[in-house]
């Protein structure tokens, strides 16, 4: 059961980490607690209308109760793991910087300035750099690990392993008709690069 005043709840549970030193930042409450809230701002809102304004706000059928965004000036965040009824002020100690804060720092006569140069990209390891450790002849991890460069550009893949008992399979992500073409594409460019 929800509690029947939420907003001088929140108002008082506001008072308290404001007298205790806290910076808040922010409402949590349940949706349901939320639509209670925006529902007695509906109610607080009729009572100051004139009768006529009361009609008037029946007639046009505006009684549907806002959606709470702020309260006290504070954001509201729903969470729906909150119990019916419950509210949390979320707050830190007077002086932490928000994230929408500028950060403190030195004053700007202290702080030395030095070019920065950017950042150089490693060069990418050829197979006969990869091949290096193993007597000049790439092994199967080598060859695996090369295939992995741009592997964000790839479409397709087809990988042809030959087991020790000259067994062969395939991994592929494309059907067997467009395997057929890639591995007509391949013979083509192993011809023309003789490797």
């Amino acid at each position: 059961m929800i509690p029947p005043n939420l907003l001088q709840i929140a108002t008082q549970i506001l008072a308290k980490v404001l007298s205790s030193g806290q910076q808040p930042i922010a409402f949590l409450m349940s949706q349901a607690t939320a639509l209670s809230i925006s529902e007695q701002f509906l109610v607080i809102y009729k009572r100051r209308l004139s009768l006529a304004g009361r009609f008037w706000f029946w007639l046009t059928k505006r009684n549907v109760p806002p959606r709470l965004d702020t309260l006290c000036g504070l954001p509201v965040m729903i969470s729906p793991v909150m119990m019916d009824g419950g509210i949390i002020l979320q707050s830190v100690p007077q002086g932490v910087p928000q994230a929408n804060s500028p950060r403190p720092g030195p004053p700007a006569e202290f702080v030395k300035k030095e070019p920065v140069e950017p950042p150089t990209e490693p060069e990418t390891p050829s197979l006969g750099d990869l091949a290096q450790g193993s007597n000049g002849v790439p092994s199967v991890s080598d060859i695996l690990i090369k295939a992995l460069e741009n592997v964000e550009d790839l479409k397709q893949v087809v990988v042809i392993r030959v087991h020790q008992n000259n067994d062969v399979d395939l991994s592929l992500n494309c059907n067997q008709f467009e395997a057929s073409g890639v591995l007509q594409r391949a013979m083509q460019w192993l011809m023309m690069r003789g490797y």
